[in-house]
Parts: C-alpha cells; structure tokens; sequence
C-alpha cells in the first residue's frame, strides 16, 4: 500500500490512481497490460497533519535494485536482463500505446519481481524472472506533457544528455518529456548489466561546470 502526503492528496495534478485505472480498462488483452502492476483499492485517511490517499496494489516482490546485488558486483547475467527487458518494453508499450500515459521514472527499483503462483513474496527465482512495472505517481498523459506536476523526467543518473538544462537550454520541457521516455529503459539496461550508473546522482551539480565525456 502507498500512502500519499497529506500536501499532495488533493492536487488535482496528482493522477496516479486515474492512471492506474487507465492501466486496468484501456486494453486488459494487450500482451503489456500483465506487466503493470494493478489497482486493487484506493480510499482516504485522516491524519495529524491533514487526509492521506491509500492506494492498494497487488503484493509483488523486490526491486531490481536489491535483486542485481544476488550476483556478483551487481552484474545481473546477460541472458537474465534480456529475459527481464521483454516484459518491461511490453509494459511501456500498453502506457504509451493503450493507456497515453508517459511513466517518465523507468528505474530499477520501480520494476519488481512477481513471486511464482503462490510463493511468498520473498520467495523469488534468480533466473528468467517475471516483472512488472510500478509507480505512475510522476506519469503523465502523453498528449498532455505540459501539465507534468514535477519538473522530474527520470532520475538524474537516467536523464537523457538532453534533458540537462546547461547543455541544451533551448529545449522546451514537453519534447524533454519525449526524448527522456525513450532513454530511460536503455540506460536501465546499462545498469543492470554493469552494476554502474550511466551518470551519478548528483550530476545536475557538475555538469554545468564540466559535462561527463560520455554525453558530449
């Protein structure tokens, strides 16, 4: 379950659950509809500083974050990430195609596991596992990019060279948007199999000064 910041539960920009309902009638036949994770629930909570939105998922396992440090150096098996890449590009295939929704945060910690039939969530194979996508909470709706409630597309070490404002200033946020959607799993991919960051954490500090040479 996901509980929401009370400042946020109610800015009408905050669509997550309008998304996640998207996901389950846009298209449930489409082969990437089973690789987003599904609404089960939402409701609200009062609490000390204000109403929390709850929103209820379906129980799924571990981030690939955690799961790339089962092997050594963080390196996950080049056949496993193909085995892994399949579903996750079947996932943004439903979102963009079926569902007009950008996820704009394609990270290992937002693709989880899904357990076998049964087993409990900890539970988990180490080979040719099966994952879904999670957290529309920055998405956006592909043919409304302007109304993206936060200036976050992707995380820094997943930014497209594009999407660095002291590198291409000209660059309007909505065609960021664009280009960052289809950086993101690419990148993804060159963690997962390295154990590395294409870029660090805190480049939007740095690369005013000095660009990485990998983005130049």
């Amino acid at each position: 379950m996901k509980v929401l910041q009370a400042q946020v539960t109610d800015v009408p920009e905050v669509q997550e659950t309008n998304f996640l309902r998207r996901v389950l009638s846009a298209d449930p036949t489409h082969p990437g509809f089973q690789h987003v994770y599904h609404l089960l629930d939402d409701f609200y909570l009062e609490g000390p500083n204000g109403r929390h939105q709850c929103i209820v998922t379906e129980l799924l396992g571990e981030g690939l974050d955690r799961y790339a440090k089962r092997f050594p150096k963080a390196q996950i098996p080049i056949s496993i990430v193909k085995s892994i890449l399949r579903p996750v590009i079947l996932a943004l295939m439903y979102l963009h195609e079926k569902c007009n929704i950008i996820h704009t945060d394609v990270k290992s910690n937002n693709i989880l596991l899904v357990p076998p039939d049964g087993a409990n969530p900890s539970v988990l194979p180490t080979e040719s596992p099966t994952v879904k996508v999670i957290d529309l909470g920055v998405a956006c709706w592909a043919d409304h990019t302007e109304e993206h409630w936060t200036d976050l597309i992707q995380s820094p070490e997943f930014h497209a060279p594009e999407i660095f404002d002291p590198l291409f200033p000209t660059l309007d946020f909505c065609a960021k948007v664009a280009i960052g959607a289809g950086w993101g799993t690419p990148a993804e991919v060159y963690e997962l199999t390295t154990g590395k960051f294409l870029f660090p954490h805190d480049i939007h500090r740095t690369v005013h000064v000095s660009p990485p040479r990998h983005i130049l």
